[in-house]
């Protein structure tokens, strides 16, 4: 257990908020899960373009190999893992601002987009996933029955 110093050196806000940060690590340790600073969300962007929409999803510092792109249902799902930064016995952290560990991002697919010919590019940390939009069907003729083959006529539909 930690024992809570206040430092007289300090301004009294700063010293609370680093005591708030330690009682907050030491909450964590407690309960086993880690540092609050391991759960992530990476930002992402969603443009509308004419024939698709196209989904950015920043990931600095997430090595390629780490990021998993599937069709799950209805749903595209990015998962990937920011590795945590190294670091030895004797370091001393003055600042840890850049989240690491595991992500998961959920985005439901539009009505009638069944998750083909989705395509994804991943370069200097941005992954570029580009959603085509589904192709209107083409026009096509049903023919309709009944009667004799005199009266059978022919029908054109187009599909919405």
């Amino acid at each position: 257990m930690r024992r809570l110093v206040m430092t007289p050196a300090l301004p009294v806000s700063r010293q609370l908020r680093r005591l708030q940060h330690e009682m907050l690590e030491s909450v964590f340790d407690a309960l086993g899960t880690g540092s609050p600073q391991r759960a992530w969300v990476p930002a992402a962007n969603l443009i509308q373009r004419q024939d698709a929409y196209v989904l950015h999803l920043a990931l600095p510092g997430v090595p390629r190999d780490e990021v998993q792109l599937s069709v799950e249902g209805d749903a595209l799902v990015i998962r990937g893992q920011r590795p945590v930064t190294e670091s030895g016995e004797q370091d001393r952290w003055w600042m840890a601002e850049v989240p690491s560990g595991s992500f998961e991002r959920r985005f439901q697919l539009p009505e009638g987009m069944a998750g083909e010919g989705i395509s994804a590019r991943f370069e200097d940390g941005m992954l570029r996933v580009r959603l085509p939009f589904a192709s209107a069907p083409a026009a096509r003729v049903i023919p309709i029955e009944g009667g004799t083959a005199e009266q059978t006529t022919v029908a054109e539909v187009v599909e919405v």
